[in-house]
């Protein structure tokens, strides 16, 4: 027994204009979408270019008081003396890097990296969608 469908598509048609408010709205929200991501990712970026002013002079500050500078010009100055001693000198080394300062260093690089790219992602994109 073959079953017959319960409302015939065919007969069925949209108004007219229908297609074209839907496309249109998708293309408002897609716009809105894109501008949003470039608020925020510009946000994001002035945020991080902030927060490194003071990370950076805090980096600044610790390669200063902590001797790397002179540990680092040994290795270069007296090659023989780096070479047979080249644990000890290694380890002064590594204990005379601010990590925490190098590591927020980075961190907010990688972000104000990540927002920059998003920001340009999203404008190219809402220019695309506006040319479209």
């Amino acid at each position: 027994m073959e079953q017959k469908p319960i409302f015939n598509l065919n007969s069925v048609s949209p108004r007219a204009g229908l297609f074209e408010q839907v496309i249109a709205r998708i293309h408002a929200k897609q716009q809105a979408s894109a501008l949003w991501r470039i608020r925020i990712s510009v946000g994001v970026a002035v945020a991080s270019i902030a927060g490194l002013i003071p990370v950076v002079k805090a980096l600044a500050t610790g390669f200063a008081t902590s001797n790397f500078s002179t540990y680092l010009s040994l290795v270069f100055s007296d090659t023989s003396i780096a070479l047979s001693h080249w644990r000890e000198i290694g380890a002064s080394l590594l204990e005379a890097v601010p990590a925490a300062a190098l590591t927020m260093t980075l961190a907010l690089v990688v972000v104000l990296l990540w927002s920059m790219r998003t920001a340009i992602r999203s404008f190219t994109t809402r220019s695309l969608i506006s040319h479209a």
